[in-house]
């Protein structure tokens, strides 16, 4: 275990399946113990499950805030308002660390005064310990901080840190991004069955064949180009079915999905 984080009570608000997944992966990887962690949930069959499960304390929000030394903010973000107006009175100088989509660090500063505020935009693949989690600070944070923040979300993946106003981006290209693979894993399904495949041939093809791309990215150290590049052959079948991508213009439209990913993000923020 991490000898700056030994004596360190880290409180979850909220614990949905991104929290479970970042409890699962801090005890997992030592960084916290289970006895250092406390949680809440408005949901008693959620507290139930993450208390049998991973033998972590529970207590009310109040109380969380009051005990924790960290707080991890993982609720929904329509019952945003109404946790802030709840524990206010009891976070100040506290590290707030939120993962609840769409709601600015500005936001946290209009009811947590002197409070600091580390925003977090992980994705599903947390759930895997595999997420892509992107962090901004307010200014408050120094750097100790910023290490504990990162040592928690490298428990479920890579960890990035950029200024705030990238934000949206994120959300669009990582946040979204799974759907974007999901899809392509479904469209391809349909394709094989509609050249000859079983339903379940085909899924297994194209799924395997998703998870495989992605092991070759991350093991290989080799550029998506390069990758494509060594699959297309000259005058081959990638290539024809690369040539009928390009005259769809796929580039096109893959910018504008997450152009229009982030245009969203920025009008729900």
């Amino acid at each position: 275990m991490d000898n700056q984080l030994q004596s360190v009570t880290l409180g979850f608000l909220g614990c949905g399946a991104m929290a479970e997944a970042i409890i699962k992966g801090i005890i997992s990887q030592g960084v916290f113990e289970t006895s250092q962690i406390i949680v809440s949930d408005k949901n008693p069959q959620r507290i139930s499950h993450i208390v049998n499960l991973l033998g972590v304390r529970n207590a009310s929000n109040v109380e969380v805030a009051k005990k924790a030394d960290i707080l991890l903010v993982a609720v929904k973000p329509q019952n945003i308002k109404e946790l802030l107006e709840e524990i206010k009175d009891s976070v100040a100088g506290k590290l707030i660390i939120s993962i609840a989509a769409g709601i600015p660090i500005r936001y946290f500063e209009e009811y947590l005064k002197r409070a600091k505020i580390i925003r977090v935009m992980p994705n599903t693949a947390a759930l895997v310990a595999k997420s892509v989690s992107v962090f901004c600070v307010s200014p408050q944070v120094n750097i100790e901080e910023k290490r504990v923040a990162e040592k928690i979300l490298a428990a479920i993946g890579i960890v990035i840190e950029l200024p705030e106003v990238n934000i949206n981006a994120v959300t669009a290209v990582s946040g979204s991004g799974p759907a974007y693979f999901f899809l392509l894993v479904e469209e391809l399904k349909k394709a094989g069955v509609e050249a000859g495949l079983s339903e379940d041939v085909s899924y297994k093809l194209a799924a395997g064949t998703l998870v495989g791309a992605g092991a070759l990215l991350e093991q290989t150290g080799l550029t998506a180009k390069c990758l494509r590049e060594m699959v297309t052959s000259p005058g081959g079948t990638t290539e024809a079915a690369l040539k009928t991508l390009d005259e769809a213009d796929i580039s096109a439209i893959i910018k504008k999905a997450v152009l229009s990913a982030k245009t969203k993000a920025g009008e729900l923020s």
